[in-house]
């Protein structure tokens, strides 16, 4: 069998193709040049690529599952995949259980479940100072590029970006912490985050690399004082010799300053 592209990605075969997309993304979060510079992480985004490039493509993909004895079958429930069962053991990677002949009762709802222990952070700067959304929170990085204007843009929206097949606000982070305007640099980017049914871009002077942390060593907000707004901030983290200030992206507009930006992007 060839490389297992379904490995690479971390999915199963027969899912669809939202599901690939979102494992990309997920995984370009981790192992992207612009966030880890470590070269197994350049390996990594390499070996990422090509199966994202097969597998996003619906004729490769089906070319590719037909050469390793991949099947998928389409069922009134929903896409089910099995493939050629021996060939996954001997790569310890899929391996369905047998099916019942009738399907078995649902599972009993999980009650009273112990919540992560960790959370994965991206790190960026602001003023040499170091930031951190949650990385679910985040949808992309982008390089820097023009802003298209727009008479109608909210005062506090720099302008508009293209970004898949549409265009979405951009907000300059560092002018809506409060701090001075800055010239974009070589390092500048552009974070995509949604919150609620908006994508927005902020942007940021630098990025870093994903951080994963215990939930426990996360400290207050109070420990914040850097000059941000208080209520901006969901707490901070120490990593190594620097404190990161995990900023709350629900908290980073007001109700005023969400409907401003809904009606401008349903104008």
């Amino acid at each position: 069998m060839s490389e297992n592209f379904y490995a690479i990605l971390e999915i199963e075969p027969g899912v669809e193709q939202e599901v690939i997309d979102s494992a990309y993304r997920r995984l370009a979060l981790l192992y992207h040049p612009d966030l880890n510079h470590s070269p197994e992480a350049t390996r990594r985004m390499q070996e990422v690529n090509v199966a994202y490039t097969t597998l996003r493509n619906p004729s490769k993909r089906a070319l590719y599952d037909r050469s390793n004895g991949i099947s998928t079958v389409i069922h009134s429930s929903g896409p089910t995949s099995f493939t050629n069962r021996e060939a996954y053991r001997q790569q310890n990677v899929y391996n369905p259980p047998p099916r019942a002949a009738t399907p078995p009762p649902p599972p009993p709802p999980v009650t009273n479940s112990a919540p992560p222990s960790e959370t994965q952070l991206l790190t960026f700067y602001i003023e040499n100072s170091a930031y951190a959304f949650n990385i679910l929170d985040i949808e992309s990085v982008n390089m820097m590029q023009p802003l298209m204007q727009h008479l109608r843009a909210p005062l506090f929206v720099e302008g508009l970006i293209a970004y898949r097949g549409g265009r979405i606000p951009v907000v300059d982070l560092r002018r809506h912490l409060g701090f001075p305007n800055q010239p974009a640099t070589r390092e500048t980017r552009i974070l995509v985050v949604k919150f609620s049914s908006i994508s927005t871009g902020l942007i940021v002077d630098s990025t870093g690399s994903p951080l994963r942390v215990e939930n426990s060593s996360i400290e207050s907000p109070q420990t914040a004082s850097d000059g941000v707004r208080p209520s901006f901030v969901k707490g901070t983290v120490r990593s190594g010799y620097q404190v990161v200030v995990i900023l709350d992206l629900a908290a980073l507009f007001t109700l005023e300053e969400y409907r401003a930006l809904k009606n401008f992007m349903a104008v």
